[in-house]
């Protein structure tokens, strides 16, 4: 039991002394004007930091402006390119109707100039058969 105040009073006392030393502690910061000085830095350094995060936020935001019109600018382009490749189907479409139509105009032709030819061959034959039949 003996044992055990003397060891309660050395655990107040150690807890004593250690508060003591805080409080020289605390005081020879605010004798010396430590604690105001760590003070003005840390606010010097929050400043700071607040500085440069308003400059990379606009940074940022500039950044962000110039996506923004590229971006606007790309689907300009994407649209300009899907008008010219309709108009280009439209044109090899148009040019496709163009040539089935010559190719029609073309048979038409050939099946005429056989038909001509046809014509004047059964004539030609007809002629020397009725110049056979009158000799």
């Amino acid at each position: 039991m003996n044992f055990n105040k003397q060891l309660n009073n050395y655990n107040e006392i150690k807890t004593f002394n250690n508060y003591l030393s805080k409080n020289n502690q605390l005081e020879h910061f605010d004798n010396s004007g430590e604690l105001e000085n760590n003070e003005n830095q840390l606010n010097n350094l929050i400043n700071s930091t607040k500085e440069q995060i308003t400059k990379q936020y606009g940074a940022i935001e500039e950044k962000k402006k110039e996506i923004e019109e590229k971006d606007l600018r790309n689907t300009a382009q994407d649209n300009e390119i899907e008008q010219k490749q309709d108009l280009l189907t439209t044109r090899d479409r148009m040019l496709q109707v163009i040539q089935d139509k010559n190719i029609y105009k073309k048979k038409i032709i050939y099946t005429l100039l056989s038909l001509i030819f046809a014509v004047l061959i059964v004539l030609l034959i007809s002629y020397v058969m009725f110049l056979k039949k009158k000799k």
